[in-house]
C-alpha cells in the first residue's frame, strides 16, 4: 500500500482491483504473444503499450479528480518492444 493511502478495507479493495486489472492485462498480452508466435509473426511485431494512471490513481484524497501534480500521477507506463531491436 502506498504510504499516503489510509489502510482501510475500502482502499485495500480499490488497490486489489487495480492489481487485478494489471494481471488481466498481462494474461491477455500473453495470449496475443502466443498467437503471434504460432503464426510466425512475433519477430515482425512492434509492441507499443501505454496507459493512463487509472481512475484518479489514488490522488492523495484530493477532490481534484486526477488533476493534482503528485509524483504518482506524472508517471505513466510506456513499453516499446520488437524482437531483436529493443
Amino acid at each position: 500500500m502506498p504510504k499516503f493511502l489510509p489502510d482501510v478495507h475500502e482502499v485495500r479493495e480499490d488497490v486489489n482491483d487495480y492489481l487485478g486489472e494489471c494481471l488481466a492485462f498481462d494474461a491477455g498480452l500473453g495470449v496475443i504473444i502466443e498467437r503471434l508466435e504460432a503464426a510466425g509473426e512475433l519477430d515482425n511485431t512492434l509492441f507499443v503499450i501505454t496507459s493512463d494512471h487509472g481512475e484518479e490513481f489514488f490522488d492523495h484524497g484530493s477532490v481534484s479528480h486526477g488533476m493534482s501534480l503528485y509524483e504518482e500521477q506524472l508517471r505513466v507506463p510506456l513499453l516499446l518492444y520488437q524482437a531483436g531491436r529493443f
